[in-house]
């Protein structure tokens, strides 16, 4: 009788177990939308620099060079947020193991960054 009790106790636990948690969920859609908008900036950006699309007109998919220009940098515009939304998610991991096992990769990574993207907004253009 006891074995019974135990065994759907065992039962139910392992139900609660395999269901999947919000930051599980939230995480593997948020790396699916992360491929999926890597591969988007991928191929736009390959067509835009390979490819010999017309200046005027229709391109591929019926979408002009001007187009596809905008479509790879909304993309990278999303593929920023999604990355900011990403590392916030995953801050207590990079806390708690990057910056205590390698912390001046950690700062030294993020100070790198911050200096190109202030280098890119401050050089004079023209």
């Amino acid at each position: 009788m006891v074995t019974v009790q135990s065994d759907a106790r065992a039962k139910a636990a392992k139900t609660e177990t395999r269901s999947p948690s919000w930051n599980l969920v939230t995480s593997r859609a948020l790396n699916l939308l992360l491929y999926l908008n890597f591969c988007l900036l991928t191929g736009s950006g390959l067509l835009l620099w390979l490819r010999e699309l017309p200046r005027q007109g229709p391109g591929p998919l019926n979408i002009s060079r001007h187009g596809w220009g905008e479509v790879h940098s909304w993309a990278a515009v999303v593929f920023i947020g999604l990355i900011v939304a990403h590392l916030v998610m995953h801050r207590k991991w990079l806390k708690t193991v990057v910056s205590k096992q390698h912390p001046i990769l950690l700062w030294g990574g993020l100070a790198t960054g911050v200096v190109i993207v202030l280098v890119l907004l401050l050089v004079p253009v023209g």
